[in-house]
C-alpha cells in the first residue's frame, strides 16, 4: 500500500512480497558485517553484498524522485541505533555531503533518501520524525523522502534495523 503525504514523502507498506521478504530478511541477516554500519559509496556498478537489493530501492525510488542523474549511492545501515543526538539540534538532521559540508558549511544534499526497514520487533518508541510527519517503523515498510528534509529518530527500546540508501549526481569523498 503506498502512502503518499503532501510534502511528498513516499511510505510503501508491504514493500515485498511477504516470502520475499521472509527470505531477504534471513539472508540480510546471515550476511550482516560491521561494514554495514558505516556509510560507504557505491557506484551504480560495483558490486557489494547488498547491490541487489539497493538497485531494487533505487528502481523504484526513481518513480517518485528524478534519479536520472545519479550516478552512485551511500549505503548502510541502523542497527539497533540511531543517529547521534548529541549538539543543539537534538538529534535533527539533513542527510548531506559530510565532507563538503565540512569544509565550506554549504548543504549538498543527495537526490533523496531511502529507507527500508528490515526488521523491527519489540519496539516502543522510534519512529522517525520527517518535519512535522511521524512515521513508525514496520517490517518491510519502506520510506522515501526528498532531498533537504530535516528529520530524526526517536530513542527507542526493541529491536530496529534499517538499510539506508541515499543516490547522488555526484561522486563523495
Amino acid at each position: 500500500m503506498l502512502h503518499e503525504h503532501a510534502e511528498n514523502i513516499i511510505i510503501v507498506n508491504n514493500f515485498l512480497p511477504e516470502t520475499t521478504f521472509k527470505n531477504f530478511q534471513e539472508y540480510f541477516f546471515d550476511c550482516f558485517t560491521e561494514e554495514d554500519y558505516s556509510p560507504k559509496w557505491y557506484s551504480l556498478d560495483q558490486i557489494h553484498n547488498r547491490r541487489d537489493v539497493c538497485l531494487h530501492l533505487l528502481n523504484f525510488a526513481s518513480n517518485h524522485f528524478d534519479l536520472s542523474k545519479c550516478i552512485g549511492y551511500e549505503f548502510w545501515c541502523q542497527h539497533n541505533s540511531r543517529p547521534e543526538s548529541e549538539g543543539p539540534s537534538g538529534g535533527w538532521h539533513f542527510d548531506k555531503d559530510e565532507f563538503h559540508f565540512d569544509q565550506t558549511g554549504e548543504l549538498k544534499f543527495p537526490l533523496c533518501s531511502i529507507i527500508y526497514y528490515v526488521n523491527v520487533q519489540y519496539l516502543t518508541g522510534g519512529c522517525l520524525h520527517v518535519e512535522d510527519i511521524k512515521i513508525s517503523p514496520q517490517n518491510n515498510r519502506l520510506v522515501l523522502i526528498p532531498p533537504g528534509k530535516e528529520h530524526y529518530v526517536e530513542k527507542f527500546d526493541g529491536k530496529r534495523t534499517s538499510m539506508l540508501v541515499n543516490p547522488w549526481n555526484k561522486v563523495l569523498e
